[in-house]
C-alpha cells in the first residue's frame, strides 16, 4: 500500500514464479520484487526477495537468504526472511544484505575486507 501512495506500483514488477540460475543450482523466490525501469527482462534478478517458512529451520532460511546474495552477482540488494512458529505462536522478520566485513589483520598491501551475506 506504500507503494501504491507513493506512486511507484506501475515501477515494481514481481518476478512470480521465476526460476534463477545459480552456480551449482536454481532456485525460485517465494515473492521477489524489481523495478521494472532498470530490470526490464524476464530473467534480470529480483532487487528485493522474501523468504517464508512456517516450522522452517532458522538456519535453512539464513542458507536461502544468503543464497540469494551470493549468486546473483550482487544484483539482489535484501532478503527479508519471514520465519513462522505455529508452535511459538511467533513470527520473526529478518534483514539480509551483503556486508563488508574489516579483517583486523589487514595491511596496506593486503585488502581488509570481504563481502558476504549479512543479517542485519
Amino acid at each position: 500500500m506504500k507503494i501504491v501512495a507513493m506512486g511507484l506500483d506501475d515501477e515494481l514488477f514481481n518476478v512470480g514464479s521465476t526460476s534463477f540460475k545459480g552456480k551449482h543450482s536454481s532456485k525460485e523466490a517465494y515473492c521477489g520484487l524489481k523495478p521494472g525501469c532498470f530490470r526490464p527482462y524476464k530473467d534480470d534478478w529480483p532487487t528485493l526477495v522474501f523468504e517464508c517458512g512456517v516450522s522452517k529451520s532458522g538456519v535453512r532460511l539464513g542458507a536461502d537468504a544468503s543464497w540469494w546474495l551470493q549468486n546473483s552477482q550482487e544484483e539482489v540488494k535484501i532478503v527479508l526472511v519471514l520465519k513462522v512458529s505455529e508452535e511459538d505462536r511467533k513470527i520473526e522478520l529478518e534483514q539480509w544484505e551483503m556486508d563488508t566485513r574489516t579483517n583486523p589483520h589487514a595491511t596496506r598491501a593486503r585488502f581488509g575486507g570481504s563481502r558476504r551475506p549479512t543479517r542485519t
